[in-house]
């Protein structure tokens, strides 16, 4: 789609795998959405999720990662 409508694809995925990778299992945890109870307001229970980035991190992979291209 993007080759169609002739605009730039950076494949988040592929830039996640290799950026976490690099980093290793504990300190790519901040590029995810961990964070203690207490912390937000309207998420009053702790989260550990490893499968969607935080805003942070999808930034940190974009720069780190997307922009080698």
């Amino acid at each position: 789609m993007a080759e169609k409508d002739e605009v730039y694809f950076i494949d988040m995925e592929v830039k996640t795998k290799k950026l976490v990778e690099t980093m290793g299992p504990e300190k790519s945890k901040q590029l995810f959405l961990y964070f203690e109870s207490g912390i937000y307001p309207l998420r009053p229970k702790a989260l550990k999720d490893s499968t969607h980035l935080s805003q942070e991190g999808a930034f940190t992979v974009l720069v780190v990662e997307g922009m080698k291209e």
